[in-house]
């Protein structure tokens, strides 16, 4: 009888020791894996989620990209954090870098111009020779409402990132010529500043020269295929097309954009892709959720 229940005794300490080995070995290949497939984003804005469109851009990277993450040391931002660990989950191309501006000063120096700021949870996307600066102020951004005296702040680290990314790999960006010479009217800067991060050049087109605006029409046409007003709402299609897949409401992205109301913004946007700005918005919502 004892060595019956002794028998048994040895089998069921073997049997736990095995059991408990393969959770060993599982345990440490499940370590093994990327965050991308072992984490899952359960935050209510998707903020650790990406887009199609930076899977596309990401997906075809052929040379490294280096983000640096500017940072003192205790300071970093959690949610920065993360999405900064999926995008260098999601290709070999892609290396982040800590830099701690206690311990580089001067680092930052080479990327920003005399008038920026540096702000700690700021970035640095090079590749080659081609860099951008990304201040933690387009990463959170913040937007008043004059008429309530408030303001409300959203993360928009992917859309600043991707951007970054898009621009320092790809030279060749597209042109918005702004006229000049015959009272025009300056360029709102909102609108200007959406365009930059876009990566959308402003370069300034001078009537004074000679040129008259028909004359340069119709010689911007035979260049482009297209008239400019025609190619500036493409552009603003195209910004609005990006905002709402960040989740923007189709008002916000009107105003974002550069359209003179919603109306006028929903027309266009429909006849451009076939969905109202509501539609595209809702998939994309879709696409978020399903992570």
């Amino acid at each position: 009888m004892k060595k019956n229940a002794f028998r048994g005794g040895t089998y069921s300490a073997v049997i736990t020791a095995v059991v408990l080995a393969i959770l060993v070995v599982v345990n440490i290949l499940f370590s093994l894996l990327p965050s991308s497939a072992t984490e899952y984003d359960i935050s209510a804005s998707k903020l650790y989620s990406v887009t199609s469109n930076t899977k596309s851009v990401v997906n075809a990277l052929t040379e490294d990209v280096t983000i640096y993450w500017i940072v003192q040391s205790g300071e970093e931002d959690a949610v920065i954090e993360k999405l900064l660990e999926r995008y260098e989950s999601m290709s070999e191309h892609i290396t982040v870098e800590k830099r701690n501006p206690d311990v580089y000063p001067t680092f930052a120096e080479q990327y920003i111009d005399e008038d920026d700021t540096v702000y700690n949870n700021s970035l640095v996307v090079e590749c080659g020779e081609r860099s951008r600066y990304v201040p933690y102020t387009d990463i959170y951004v913040t937007e008043t409402d004059m008429y309530s005296y408030s303001y409300s702040t959203s993360f928009d680290g992917e859309g600043a990132i991707t951007s970054a990314i898009d621009y320092v790999t790809n030279p060749d960006q597209p042109v918005v010529y702004i006229l000049s010479g015959h009272g025009e009217g300056e360029l709102p800067s909102t609108f200007a500043d959406s365009l930059e991060k876009e990566n959308i050049t402003l370069e300034e087109l001078s009537l004074q020269a000679g040129l008259s605006k028909s004359a340069l029409v119709r010689a911007f046409a035979r260049e482009k295929g297209i008239t400019p007003y025609r190619y500036l709402l493409a552009l603003r299609v195209d910004r609005a097309r990006h905002l709402l897949e960040r989740g923007l409401s189709p008002a916000e992205t009107a105003l974002a954009a550069g359209f003179s109301d919603q109306s006028h913004f929903t027309n266009y946007f429909t006849a451009y892709t076939g969905l109202t700005p509501g539609a595209y918005r809702a998939l994309f919502r879709e696409e978020r959720e399903r992570g």
